[in-house]
């Protein structure tokens, strides 16, 4: 009888503690209240170096315009010196072009900041100006891309397709132009003109071996409307 009793009293007492323990482990290590501010507290993060990203982008790009507009204040212009005066032209010449580079490397950054950050309307016009002023970029044909992806994720289509045409002309072969045409091709369907999608996946399909842009092309070709 002792037994028994002294057992029953063990079990009591072992369930009164787990149940102590899993209320206190409940009470004390539910992560559920704090995950929503270490994600705020994350997200915070992001945006401050966004931010700073930007800044020193933009402090770059300051530093490299005015070393490159910084006239020679020193510069004698007497007939005696001219050698040294088409040394000097020379060499600035080269300046210039670096600094060019530099900043349409700078520019480019700075958009493809923003663009990652979805603000395509800060982004665009970066992209366009790319365009416009450093046609020798090397970043002139992925600028080409993203400034028609930034317009289609706007929802301005005549834009986005003006800029996939253009990108077409100008680099038929690669593989970035291959997706421009695939979202070309979903301009279409949503402007309701599915038979023209269909043959424009087709065709990329047949023109773009590389495996990425083919095998979208296939998964597109299956899920047209017609």
């Amino acid at each position: 009888m002792k037994v028994h009793v002294y057992a029953l009293f063990t079990l009591a007492l072992a369930t009164l503690i787990l149940g102590g323990y899993s209320f206190l482990k409940d009470h004390f290590y539910d992560p559920s209240p704090y995950e929503h501010h270490i994600g705020r507290l994350e997200e915070q993060v992001r945006r401050e170096k966004f931010k700073l990203e930007i800044a020193r982008l933009e402090s770059e790009e300051f530093r490299q315009s005015v070393a490159t507009l910084l006239p020679n204040a020193m510069k004698d212009e007497s007939e005696l010196n001219y050698p040294k005066r088409l040394l000097a032209s020379v060499t600035q010449s080269q300046q210039a072009d670096y600094y060019r580079t530099l900043q349409a490397n700078t520019l480019f950054m700075k958009a493809k900041a923003f663009f990652r950050a979805k603000d395509y309307v800060s982004a665009n016009p970066l992209f366009e100006k790319i365009i416009q002023e450093f046609s020798y970029s090397e970043n002139l044909s992925e600028a080409y891309f993203l400034l028609s992806e930034g317009y289609y994720q706007l929802g301005q289509y005549e834009p986005c397709v003006r800029y996939i045409k253009e990108m077409v002309q100008l680099f038929p072969e690669t593989e970035l132009t291959g997706f421009a045409l695939l979202r070309l091709g979903q301009v279409y369907e949503i402007q309701d003109r599915p038979g023209e999608a269909l043959q424009l996946y087709k065709t990329v399909l047949r023109s773009f071996p590389q495996r990425g842009v083919a095998s979208q092309a296939s998964q597109m070709i299956r899920s047209v409307n017609l």
